[in-house]
């Protein structure tokens, strides 16, 4: 069963739980090229049933894929309410570092969409500042490669380069060709303006062009070929220039990018016109234009209207010129009164977002009142008191920091105590076993071939045979039984096949022996081996958790899901039993749940427990994958 059909049928379950709002969210994005309209209704759906399940984070995840769908509409100032949103919802508490960077990627994204630069570099570096600090290599390359973008447009080379290469050596580490080709296109740029170092921004874009061919990405090879195709027109080698332009034309046209095509005609125009082959320049300049027209793309539409204005005025034809530089003071008119409708949208984000800061901080200010109220209160009563006060503190102090090195100090023993028990309870589990498998084993196994080869050699009566026959066979199961427990003790899967596979195996083997009784085992992300303490104490923990099921729960069905997701381990654990008292089998000493939660402990993970008399349970573990 692959992905999507493992997530549709966990969603056709409608089960109300955490995994579920994620596998809406998952499975929605199948659908948000092709047909957005079905990827909102799930994304709509994994909402609903987070704010029902008051699942904050689950609510703010909302964000990050209803943005895709925004932002393909052109529906910007939308997207920059619904990630500042999202980025309040984290800030309460409920999200991580993490998720604090890519909320502020999220808003740089939108204040770039909409036009204000300044207000997308502030997020873009809030969002790097976060990554640093969590060391998320991956974060910290969109927020440089984002920044490098932006001073683009806003012409300060200097940071273009500074960030852009950030970037690049980010993606180097990272072993993503594709985030390096993006990077040096950023670099080529600003190697070429501000330092004019054209030599270095050709091999840059030469080796764009070498990691589009190998990855089969030819969007990066027509980058390279108009990034060079402009450099050497900077550089007066129009030969040069109008051989990559040329190149670009037919590439783009065999690809049906339109948009490259376009920008190879005005290459070829402006050579032609610098060379004063106007007529040429004029079939290419129309071409920009046509191509312009039909794209939609208006801006480079009057940019090369203009153009050829110029070019007819140079080759004398006055009465063409009058009529592009009418067609382009037309299309100006248009584009500023669209401009203006921009600018009073971008001004109502900047209002809204304004009033939201403001409302912020005369909250902020009315709780500062209150406190300033409270203090002088406070103040008052300790002037009363002040040598008592000063006394009791005295010897308060020295209390506290006592009480908090002898708290320190158990809190390790408990820690170093918990390990040592559990790794020697590994290691005296995995010797048994392996005593069991290879030296009892081999004994009994021997045993049954001897006494087979008696039989074979003696003359019993039909009686005595018969015992004869039944005694072996109790051998026999005996062997079984042996190498049973010596497998449950320390599986053989787990060490020679990872942890996903044993517990599919363990799984499988609990159903087969368990007359009516199921258990629906899924994993999503497990492709990489984890470390052995961890697999062995969570292989542990699904194996005492399903002990419990079978002894006193009653169910007949029972799910385990176990998912990794970046640096994230989740596992989930659910039954339709009778259910237990939370509280009443924690405070039993011994009880399997507080072994459950010293193992979760060991691996710095959380537990949540949900359960109730007739209600059945669910399990739900998140374990770090970076401690």
């Amino acid at each position: 069963m692959n992905r999507k059909d493992s997530l549709f049928k966990t969603i056709s379950q409608k089960k109300a739980d955490s995994n579920t709002v994620n596998a809406y969210y998952y499975y929605g994005e199948y659908f948000e090229n092709e047909n957005p309209d079905s990827a909102d209704w799930y994304y709509r759906k994994g909402l609903q049933l987070a704010e029902k399940l008051e699942f904050k984070k689950g609510i703010a995840s909302y964000s990050s894929y209803t943005l895709v769908l925004l932002n393909n509409k052109g529906d910007y100032l939308k997207g920059l309410y619904v990630a500042q949103d999202a980025l309040t919802t984290f800030k309460e508490g409920v999200g991580t570092p993490r998720d604090l960077a890519v909320g502020y990627i999220n808003i740089g994204n939108q204040w770039q969409y909409l036009g204000d630069l300044k207000l997308a570099a502030d997020a873009y570096v809030q969002g790097a500042t976060l990554a640093e600090a969590i060391k998320d290599q991956l974060l910290m390359r969109v927020c440089n490669n984002n920044l490098s973008s932006v001073f683009i447009e806003l012409k300060d080379f200097q940071k273009v380069l500074d960030y852009a290469e950030k970037a690049y050596e980010i993606a180097g580490k990272l072993k993503n060709d594709y985030a390096r080709a993006s990077s040096m296109i950023n670099m080529a740029i600003g190697e070429s303006e501000l330092n004019r170092n054209y030599k270095k921004a050709i091999l840059l874009f030469d080796s764009v062009s070498a990691i589009g061919k190998r990855m089969e990405e030819p969007v990066l090879e027509l980058d390279a070929m108009n990034g060079r195709g402009e450099i050497f027109t900077k550089m007066k080698q129009f030969d040069k220039a109008n051989d990559e332009f040329k190149r670009l034309l037919k590439d783009a046209a065999s690809r049906g990018q339109k948009p490259y095509e376009m920008f190879a005609a005005a290459g070829l125009a402006g050579i032609a016109e610098q060379k004063g082959l106007f007529s040429a320049a004029e079939k290419f300049i129309q071409m920009a234009i046509s191509i312009a027209d039909s794209t939609g793309a208006l801006l480079e539409k009057k940019n090369y209207i203009g153009m050829a204005a110029g070019i007819a005025e140079k080759s004398g034809n006055l009465h063409l010129a009058i009529g592009f530089y009418w067609q382009y003071n037309q299309l100006s008119n248009s584009l500023l009164s669209e401009q203006r409708q921009s600018d009073i949208r971008l001004e109502e984000a900047r209002f809204n977002a304004s009033q939201r800061e403001q409302k912020i901080a005369l909250q902020q200010a009315q709780i500062s009142s209150r406190n300033w109220q409270i203090g002088v209160l406070v103040i008052s009563l300790l002037a009363a008191s002040l040598i008592f006060f000063l006394w009791l503190k005295n010897l308060n102090k020295k209390r506290q920091l006592q009480q908090r090195q002898i708290e320190q100090l158990e809190q390790e023993k408990q820690l170093l105590s918990t390990q040592a028990l559990l790794r020697g309870q590994e290691e005296e589990r995995s010797r048994m076993a392996k005593d069991l498998h290879d030296g009892l084993g081999g004994m009994l196994s021997g045993i049954k071939l001897t006494l087979g080869a008696m039989k074979g050699n003696m003359v019993l009566t039909a009686e005595n045979s018969r015992l004869f026959s039944g005694a072996l066979h109790k051998l026999d199961q005996t062997i079984s039984e042996m190498r049973r427990v010596a497998q449950s003790m320390m599986p053989e899967a787990l060490l020679r096949l990872g942890l996903g596979q044993a517990l599919n195996d363990y799984c499988d083997g609990l159903s087969e022996n368990s007359a009516g009784f199921t258990i629906n085992y899924q994993q999503f992300g497990m492709d990489e081996r984890l470390p052995n303490d961890t697999e062995i104490v969570v292989y542990r923990i699904v194996q005492e958790l399903l002990t419990n099921v079978i002894k006193h729960s009653e169910a007949n069905e029972v799910l385990v899901q176990l998912m990794q997701q970046e640096k994230l381990l989740m596992l989930t654990v659910e039954d339709n039993g009778n259910g237990f008292d939370i509280a009443n089998t924690l405070d039993k000493q011994g009880s399997g749940l507080n072994n459950i939660h010293s193992r979760v402990r060991y691996l710095h993970g959380i537990i949540d427990v949900k359960a109730g008399p007739g209600k059945g349970s669910s399990f739900h573990i998140e374990i770090p994958l970076t401690s």
